[in-house]
């Protein structure tokens, strides 16, 4: 079984790092179009795995960080079931 890489390294990203700064400030405002450029960063499914790893941890640091919302529950579900994170 391969070793997963440490969240540190795999964040570590320029494409992703500029996605994730684009969010500063915006998900109190803008929560649908966040999931939606999220959703986007994906991609075609199957979602690789490495990109799956980084949006479960945004969403599950965002929900630890007091956002309660259905739509961050649902698309977590999605990206259990489509073979975790």
């Amino acid at each position: 079984m391969k070793a997963k890489i440490p969240i540190k390294i795999l964040v570590d990203n320029p494409e992703w790092q500029k996605l994730r700064k684009s969010f500063l400030g915006t998900w109190k405002t803008d929560m649908a179009g966040n999931l939606a450029k999220l959703n986007n960063y994906l991609g075609s499914k199957p979602w690789p795995t490495d990109k799956r790893r980084r949006v479960y941890n945004m969403l599950t640091a965002l929900k630890r960080g007091g956002f309660k919302d259905k739509s961050i529950d649902e698309f977590i579900s999605r990206l259990k079931a489509a073979g975790g994170a």
